[in-house]
């Protein structure tokens, strides 16, 4: 049962002549407690604080805030691994990315290395899948790229490792729903086929592809 009133006064002698007083005088008690926080005063001062009916204006405020449930984010943040490849901007879940490597030696595999599935190069000593996106999503070259495919970036996916060339790197982004578009009318049935959504991040639009559709049709190029 709350005893205490709501007009009750409170000595606050810490603000007069404790540590947090500005005038010159000082508690007796400072030489025992030190410290106001350690004084039995403070505490009972404390609990009279917490223990004091609330103001009938404060509890109806208080019981509309909580009858109103509790405010949910507006929008939910994801995070996308960003890339271009020729001159289009390209993004995937930061959840398959497992790193990005410079460039290696492709070892082609006769009778099997095609436009789409390249062969394999080594990462960290072993040999893993390789690919060329671009021909999977019929991406032409940029005459005006000097250095192409200068990154590989390999994706881990079921335990399985899948390598592919990059022309530049922009990193990871951080998106929210409000900063997807609708994929334009003018997308490829290829770009279409791979692509979920168009997230556009300081005024540049990048295709977000579903790894769940990508990585299964660059695999589906070894049969």
């Amino acid at each position: 049962m709350n005893s205490a009133k709501p007009d009750m006064e409170i000595d606050a002698c810490w603000k007069e002549k404790g540590v947090f007083s500005k005038e010159g005088t000082r508690c007796a008690q400072l030489a025992t407690y030190v410290h106001c926080h350690n004084c039995p005063d403070f505490t009972r001062a404390a609990r009279l604080l917490l223990d004091r009916e609330l103001d009938q204006a404060y509890r109806r405020e208080l019981t509309r805030i909580v009858a109103s449930g509790i405010a949910k984010p507006h929008h939910s943040r994801e995070a996308a691994f960003a890339f271009r490849i020729g001159r289009e901007w390209l993004s995937l879940p930061v959840g398959v990315l497992k790193e990005v490597i410079p460039s290696c030696p492709v070892h082609s595999i006769p009778h099997k290395s095609g436009d789409v599935f390249l062969g394999l190069v080594s990462i960290r000593g072993k040999l893993e899948l390789y690919f060329s996106l671009a021909a999977q999503l019929r991406i032409p070259a940029d005459p005006q790229q000097d250095n192409p495919g200068r990154w590989t970036v390999v994706c881990e996916r079921e335990g399985a490792l899948i390598s592919f060339s990059v022309d530049a790197v922009r990193g990871v982004l951080h998106y929210h729903d409000g900063m997807l578009c609708p994929l334009p009318v003018t997308l490829s049935h290829a770009d279409r086929s791979f692509c979920i959504t168009i997230v556009r991040h300081d005024d540049t639009d990048y295709g977000l592809l579903d790894p769940e559709r990508l990585f299964p049709a660059l695999l589906e190029t070894l049969a």
